[in-house]
Parts: structure tokens; sequence; C-alpha cells
């Protein structure tokens, strides 16, 4: 069964009993092959979905997701993994002798974009040494880049409750 409109052509296929395929595509027409009985649309689609497949295959390989009940965070997720794809079909296009392996180059993505994170927090006073030390370790950050951090016990402006308040706290290092 075929519909029309809104600048497409749904397709209602019945290939086995208890089974419907649905298929919307801007492909117009209503043709049917004459040997195997398919629509000519649902062919078309079986030619070129070969990407579709591939994309899931490389998204079961490296999976973001973590199990979850929120619908949005399943979105993300997906996108995520779409976004490491893409990343290392434009990253292996821009340089075409690279021999990293696809996970080589998540493991080098995901260490890149973290690492503004990481060199802030390895400069925080409250945080446990041996985390600061670690995290100083991993940013390659020597004494002298380190802040000029408050000796431990010096009194400070909360900086949550803003300048109005004025009140006082004690850092810890």
């Amino acid at each position: 069964m075929f519909g029309f409109g809104c600048g497409g052509t749904l397709v209602s296929y019945i290939p086995k009993k208890n089974k419907n395929v649905l298929l919307f595509s801007t492909h117009k027409g209503d043709d049917i092959n004459g040997v195997t009985g398919k629509p000519k649309i649902i062919h078309k689609y079986n030619e070129t979905k070969g990407g579709v497949d591939v994309v899931d295959k490389l998204c079961a390989q490296y999976n973001t997701a973590r199990a979850t009940r929120r619908w949005p965070m399943v979105i993300f997720y997906s996108a995520l993994n779409v976004a490491g794809i893409n990343s290392f079909v434009i990253y292996n296009a821009k340089n075409l002798h690279s021999t990293s392996t696809r996970r080589e180059f998540l493991v080098q993505l995901s260490s890149s974009l973290i690492y503004p994170h990481q060199k802030n927090h390895a400069m925080l006073t409250n945080l446990p040494k041996t985390i600061k030390l670690r995290l100083r370790e991993i940013c390659n950050l020597q004494a002298q880049d380190v802040q000029n951090l408050p000796p431990p016990g010096a009194m400070g402006r909360c900086s949550y409750c803003g300048w109005k308040k004025n009140r006082k706290n004690q850092v810890f290092l």
C-alpha cells in the first residue's frame, strides 16, 4: 500500500504474515518489482543501507552508552557515538598517513577533551593531596606551574555566598 504527500512516499509492505515493513522516502512512484513483488523503494533502501549497518557495528564496538531511564541521555549517548565515528573519519581524511586505530584515536580524543578540566582540578585546594599529585602528574604540571595556594587554615571570603554577605570561611588544602 502506498501513500503520497508532504513531498514523500509512505510504503506499507507485508512480506510475511504478522510482519509489516513501513518505509517513508522522498523517492517518488509506486513501482513494484515484477520478479520479487517488493516495491522498488524497498530495493533502493536495501541497496544503499550499508552505511547504516557499518555505523551500527562501529557504535557497538566502542559504545559510550550507559544504562539510563532518561530518554534525553539515550539520545546524547547516540550522538556521542556518531560524533566519535565522524571525528575519526575526518581525522583519517586529513591525516592520510596516520596508522592509529580507532581505539587509540578515541583515547587521545577523550584525553584532549578532559585535559583543561583535569588541569583546573589539579589547582583546587580542597582535594586530597594524593589526588592532586596524581592530577599534576597526569597533566605534566611542575611545582612552578601550580598557582600560589593559600597556607592551610587561611581565612577567605566564601565564593558561594557572594561579596554582599561577606562571609569568611577557612580554606582547606
